[in-house]
């Protein structure tokens, strides 16, 4: 830490000034770069101000303990700190492992991958490579084949239009000689349709059928994929790209690279440019070529759903807006996505942005469906849709004072049983001592606790219903016994656990007869003062 003055913004316009001559990019992405740099410094102030506060929170919790091994490995993953800055907040002195970062890396590697076992194919016979004749027409949902292979599990074909689950599309779904294939996949370059029913023999000749609906509203998605890719790009700046995406039947999400959450304003331009090059009904073209020659010609963005292997690469082009290399099946123009809408945004992660959204019919049901919500809204609240969203803030208004009323009653609720228990109270060595057993909540006894501890000379104990009871032991500034130290003896004595501080702990405590457990607490509060 320098104890430098000027903004990291600042340091690194200056630098862009320096360096534009011979970055000329540098120039043309300053304000994006900028506002990079903004964000991410204010993330960083953010979680080293957090930081401090889950440390002290952890060491207190920890009751004198050093922060271990598995605190870190939490407060890196939970919160991003990282054991160095956690041994800066610590009040004790932390040892750091010389292979934190790579036993870190280990428990990722070694985590499941979330293979279906299921559906997994551990060996075939040697077969001919499928034809893939899905890429022949991307429409066709009817067709006749010849069984090259077939066993209980799975049916291959000599040539398919079934297409099988890969970049983030989900597989075709229909019927084989009247059996349901319910899951299509690529095995090595052979494609296994797994079924439902009877086997079918090799050399058959079956009639195919392929779910339409849902393979329309797929290329409908993967479609919608490619547009909003570049209209996402175009509304936040290119330093977006695509990191992940997933095209169902029903829903799609795009996970992109972006540095802050998206805002209202920033979604309905996103969502207003994609339907804007629906509208405009652009030609998508599909060209296989020679991966030397398109990385020549469009750059590694070819590659931002990821990198296709193969001398030879499937270039898929939304005409003037979009180039992707892609393996997946697509409209042959814009206008047959239809309807789009982007249903919700999320960040996953530190720098990805998941946006989920629907196209062609599932967008209609969802507008359909909002519609409908409208519709039910006003109804119970007897508004217009015009007026709809002042009724709920009036409805909000009347709940938030009720609350409050409520809040209000609570709490004199509470002050007056804290009177009543401090005029009960019975003296120990100068102290007022008070032993409860409440059926009440226990966030309301603690509003008890609270309001009799800041009496100085108050030791209270309360015991809330249950097998085993909660306990909570509180004392006042006044007093020096030890709370915890008290809850852990009465822990022994009768079976429980709990912890705390001086000034307030909590647990669990096995009920042995009411009255042996308060006689017991007695003794031992009048043996502490």
């Amino acid at each position: 830490n320098l104890k430098a003055k000027a903004k990291l913004s600042e340091i690194v316009e200056r630098q862009i000034d320096y360096w534009q001559r011979d970055f000329p990019e540098l120039k043309t992405e300053k304000e994006d770069i900028l506002k990079l740099v903004e964000v991410e410094q204010g993330k960083y102030e953010e979680t080293v101000s957090r930081g401090r506060a889950v440390v002290r929170k952890l060491e207190s919790a920890r009751a004198g303990e050093p922060i271990a091994l598995s605190d870190l490995i939490s407060l890196y993953e939970s919160h991003g700190l990282s054991p160095e800055q956690v041994a800066e907040f610590a009040s004790r002195k932390i040892e750091i492992p010389d292979d934190f970062y790579a036993r870190i890396a280990a428990a990722r590697n070694t985590q499941s991958d979330g293979t279906d076992e299921e559906r997994s194919v551990t060996a075939l016979p040697q077969l001919r490579a499928t034809e893939r004749a899905y890429y022949e027409s991307q429409y066709c949902t009817e067709f006749d084949a010849t069984v090259a292979y077939c066993d209980s599990r799975l049916i291959v074909l000599d040539r398919t239009y079934f297409y099988p689950e890969g970049g983030g599309q989900d597989p075709d779904t229909g019927y084989i000689e009247g059996r349901r294939i319910s899951d299509v996949q690529l095995v090595g370059n052979v494609i296994a349709h797994f079924y439902e029913g009877r086997m079918l023999h090799a050399g058959q000749k079956v009639h195919c059928t392929i779910d339409r609906d849902r393979r329309m509203n797929l290329m409908r998605h993967h479609t919608a994929t490619h547009v909003l890719i570049a209209g996402a790009r175009k509304i936040l700046g290119n330093h977006v790209w695509q990191a992940g995406a997933h095209k169902q039947s029903d829903i799609s999400r795009l996970d992109i690279t972006h540095f802050a959450q998206l805002s209202p304003e920033e979604v309905a331009q996103i969502e207003e440019t994609v339907n804007t090059v629906i509208l405009e009904n652009r030609r998508i073209t599909v060209e296989v070529m020679d991966r030397i020659r398109a990385e020549s010609l469009y750059g590694f963005r070819l590659y931002q759903g990821g990198v296709v292997p193969g001398r030879d690469i499937r270039v898929v082009t939304v005409e003037g807006w979009d180039v992707e290399a892609c393996a997946g099946t697509h409209c042959e123009r814009t206008g047959e996505i239809g309807a789009f809408k982007i249903l919700q945004t999320s960040r996953i992660q530190d720098g990805v942005i998941r946006i989920e959204f629907v196209a062609g019919m599932p967008a209609l049901h969802a507008i359909q469906g909002i519609f409908s919500t409208v519709e039910e809204l006003k109804k119970k609240l007897s508004s217009d849709e015009h007026h709809l969203a002042e009724a709920v803030d009036r409805l909000s208004a009347k709940v938030r004072e009720m609350e409050r009323k409520l809040q209000s009653g609570e709490d004199r609720s509470a002050m007056k049983l804290s009177s009543e228990l401090i005029e009960k109270a019975y003296s120990v060595n100068g102290a007022r001592v008070i032993i409860h057993r409440s059926d009440a909540e226990q966030e309301q006894m603690k509003k008890v606790m609270k309001t009799l501890t800041a009496e100085n000379d108050v030791l209270a104990l309360i015991l809330l219903k249950g097998s085993p009871a909660r306990i909570m032991i509180g004392r006042g500034s006044g007093l020096s016994v030890s709370c915890s130290g008290l809850l852990l003896e009465i822990a022994e004595k009768f079976g429980g656990n709990g912890g705390g501080s001086d000034e307030f702990a909590q647990g669990v405590v096995n009920a042995a007869g009411e009255r042996e457990l308060l006689d017991f607490i007695r003794k031992r509060l009048t043996s502490k003062q």
